[in-house]
Order: structure tokens, then sequence, then C-alpha cells
């Protein structure tokens, strides 16, 4: 089978532009999905023929769907052969577009996105309540209402060792916490899907 991407024309804007809530897809989700509609539009709906991306771990899992099935045919033929010749130029394309295959296998490739030198988004942080409270309110000025806030957890006994709960704008909590207050600001700007590196300013508290 001979393969082909459609027109340019018929590529351009095939990615919605960013919005971020909270759930939104992380940035090298999609920043993957970017490179993956350069070579063919995104499937018109769930589930039908086309690639997929997904978070793995802390990399970006690209797959295929061919004739509704999210695996490599099993019996040899057309249908395998279509397959492999999918997943090749995928590959081939990613590797050609600097990113770094981790993984490879016959349902998926891996991929790593390059982290910016430069900053991506800025985040402010400002102590609020009483100073017992332990409790700071996170807000990202390129995206106006959205933030959260981290409140501090001390270790019984242990005063200067403690973990971060995060909290969205929306009272959604993270179900993960973290040790260090940058790492729960970048917990809270990864929820949101918002792009990293992360520049982190301290407000004075109110």
């Amino acid at each position: 089978m001979q393969l082909s991407a459609p027109p340019a024309a018929d590529r351009a804007a095939t990615v919605e532009a960013f919005r971020p809530f909270p759930g939104a897809p992380t940035w090298d989700v999609r920043a993957v999905a970017g490179v993956m509609a350069s070579l063919y539009p995104p499937p018109a709906q769930e589930g039908a023929d086309g690639w997929r991306v997904a978070r793995h771990r802390d990399a970006v899992a690209v797959g295929r769907i061919l004739l509704g099935h999210g695996s490599r045919p099993a019996e040899p033929g057309p249908d395998q052969r279509e397959w492999d010749a999918w997943v090749r130029t995928d590959r081939e394309h990613l590797s050609a577009s600097g990113l770094e295959i981790l993984r490879a296998d016959d349902v998926r490739t891996v991929v790593r996105v390059p982290l910016p030198d430069e900053p991506q988004c800025t985040a402010t942080v400002r102590r609020i309540g009483a100073p017992s409270a332990l409790t700071s309110r996170v807000e990202f000025p390129q995206w106006p209402g959205i933030g959260g806030t981290l409140r501090y957890f001390p270790i019984p006994g242990r005063p200067k060792r403690g973990l971060f709960e995060v909290t969205n704008h929306l009272g959604g909590i993270c179900p993960q916490r973290v040790v260090g207050g940058g790492q729960a600001v970048a917990l809270l700007a990864d929820q949101y899907g918002l792009p990293l590196p992360l520049r982190v300013i301290p407000r004075p508290a109110r």
C-alpha cells in the first residue's frame, strides 16, 4: 500500500488551539499531536482509524487504530502490511521531527519531547490567610481565571519536613502530594496542561 499525506491546506490547523482546564492534555502530548497532525489529520472521532497520542509516565505514546483495532493484525496479509507501513511512517516522521524514540514495539512508539531551555510559563505564589494555615495561592498571569492553592502539611515530629496538597481553582484536589513547593506549583501547572518549564515568582503575603 502506498501511503500519502493530504495536501498542506488540509493538514493546517488540525490540532485545536490550547485552552487550559483541569485535566487538559499535557504540553508534551500536545506537542506530539502537533507533530503527528503535520503528517496526517487527527481522527475525526474517538476510536476512528488513525493515530492517537497519550501520556506514558514521563513520556508520550503514539499508537494507531486500523480497522477499529489498536493492535497489529495477528494474521500475515495486507492488513498487517498496512499496519507496519503506517507505524514505520509514523516513526520516521517522529524521529525526523527531533523527538527521541525511547521504546518501539508492534503497538506503540514512546517518545520524549525535548524540554525548552527557557521558561514557557510564569506562576506567581502568594501566602494567604493566617500564617498557621500554611496556604499559598498560585496564579498564572498568562491565563487569568485559573490557578489554585497549595497547602503544606508538616510531618508530625518533623516540622521541617512535610507534603504539599494541590487544589485547582474549581476545588479539585490532586491525588498526588509532593515534597517541594516548586514541585507543587509544577504539578498544578501540569494539571492544566500548561507549557513547561515554569518560572515561579514569589509575591508578598496578604
